[in-house]
């Protein structure tokens, strides 16, 4: 059996930031979502159609999209590329940096945070194999989520 390099101390931190979260929809609603999503912390920087880079937080993602935090506003519809920052599960390692394209779904203006949060549909992933690693990332370590 092939030893792991992961610090099993580091564990915990690095998943501290994910938590599966309930998306049931209310009653009479009926939920159209393919994938669980889950609550991160993780920090991502958004071009929209080639503009400068704006840099953010996402507050839940799944393998088709993800729900962020801007300083501004994004036009529905508009093409965008992010680079997600996925915490590293070692410290001798590097943070991954995850390149997605995708498309605003929607835009809401946040008055106590005073920034927008921002719902993003996953186009494609630059790289084929990001999409498994994402996918181990979220779900190895978690329970099911309701």
């Amino acid at each position: 059996m092939k030893e792991s390099n992961i610090d099993p101390s580091c564990l915990m931190e690095a998943f501290a930031d994910v938590l599966p979260i309930d998306s049931t929809p209310p009653p009479g609603i009926i939920e159209h979502r393919a994938y669980p999503r889950y609550t991160v912390s993780w920090r991502i920087a958004v071009s929209a159609e080639g503009q400068d880079w704006q840099e953010g937080k996402i507050r839940d993602i799944s393998l088709n999209g993800a729900a962020v935090k801007l300083p501004r506003n994004l036009k529905p519809g508009t093409r965008v590329t992010l680079n997600i920052q996925i915490p590293s599960l070692s410290p001798q390692s590097d943070p991954k940096i995850m390149v997605i394209h995708g498309k605003i779904a929607y835009s809401i203006l946040d008055t106590q945070n005073h920034d927008f949060r921002i719902g993003l549909n996953f186009i494609k992933y630059e790289q084929e194999s990001d999409y498994s690693y994402l996918e181990q990332r979220l779900t190895k370590y978690q329970t099911r989520v309701l």
